[in-house]
């Protein structure tokens, strides 16, 4: 081979390597993160990478969640643990990455081990969600799973989520600065706020157990103080404790404060009781589309009837 033959050859062997590198490097970037494509747990830690292989540790029990989730919202998991469990893994199939989390550190109502999943705004389709527990000595149990289905809600500018985990009625209020208050009796407001999703109403269990308030990109999110309210109106004859969570994110971004909050009722409370769970104070500059409600035109929005069940007592 002369020398500008071998040259050339050279050539071509460095284009291609590089052709290579720059391959992997897409590939590495188009990566979906569980973190940041799927959902993030409060207190939990981040691992990259893939989730560790089985290898002997404490059996998962007992799993359970919903398996129709909204984007934005929430889905509280109840894990029966079995054995010296010292930490959760958490995570998706095909996702790179997963959480961790502390057992000593969940929130636990009558014995069971709660963990709280906050969906982003960017999930759709269905996907598996997969759980293991893991001992001191770092040894992984056998993997669980819950396969869900993202149900189509609104995110918005604005939106105010409400997640349960029992076949009930739980109803979402949303009170607005002007005093207008969104429920299932006024699911529109005039300022455009709309209840989008009413779960099992009147007890005609649908399975989604999730409320949905959003401010789509025309509606107006006046500057003030929201009230969020949540009400039990009925127990549906539901025998175990009703765990529940809600969140309230404004351009993208769970909003600072008591947010998110999580509660639960047992199955003895009073039903149609309002609880305040939180406050949101909003003003001018924390939104991306602010208009002022004197120049909002009141005729762009027409109510809606609201297409729920009738309640009755």
């Amino acid at each position: 081979m002369n020398t500008k033959l071998l040259f050339l050859a050279m050539i071509a062997f460095l284009m291609a390597f590089q052709a290579c590198e720059k391959d992997e490097e897409e590939d590495n970037d188009s990566t979906e993160t569980v973190q940041d494509s799927y959902f993030n747990i409060e207190g939990a830690q981040f691992q990259s990478g893939a989730m560790p292989s089985e290898s002997g540790g404490p059996e998962i029990a007992n799993l359970s969640g919903n398996d129709n989730v909204l984007a934005g919202g929430g889905n509280p998991v109840s894990i029966e643990t079995s054995g010296d469990a010292s930490e959760v893994i958490i995570g998706v199939e095909g996702a790179d990455g997963y959480f961790t989390y502390p057992v000593s550190s969940m929130k636990s109502v009558e014995d069971l081990v709660l963990i709280y999943l906050l969906f982003t705004q960017e999930i759709e389709g269905t996907f598996t969600i997969v759980f293991a527990l893991v001992d001191v000595d770092g040894n992984v149990g056998t993997y669980q799973s819950i396969e869900v289905q993202t149900v189509e809600a609104g995110t918005g500018q604005f939106q105010v989520n409400l997640s349960w985990d029992q076949p009930n009625d739980m109803d979402l209020h949303l009170i607005e600065p002007n005093g207008e208050e969104i429920y299932y009796s006024n699911s529109l407001s005039d300022n455009g706020g709309f209840l989008d999703i009413d779960s099992n109403a009147g007890c005609s269990i649908d399975g989604t157990n999730s409320e949905n308030i959003t401010y789509g990109d025309t509606a107006i999110v006046e500057a003030g103080t929201y009230t969020v309210i949540v009400d039990r109106w009925s127990n549906c004859n539901v025998t175990g404790t009703t765990n529940f969570s809600v969140t309230a994110t404004l351009n993208g971004e769970l909003v600072t404060g008591n947010n998110p909050y999580y509660g639960s009722w047992a199955p003895d409370y009073t039903n149609d009781q309002y609880v305040e769970v939180m406050t949101i104070d909003i003003n001018s500059s924390m939104m991306k589309n602010y208009r002022s409600v004197l120049q909002f035109d009141y005729g762009k929005f027409e109510k809606k009837r609201n297409l729920s069940p009738q309640k009755t007592q």
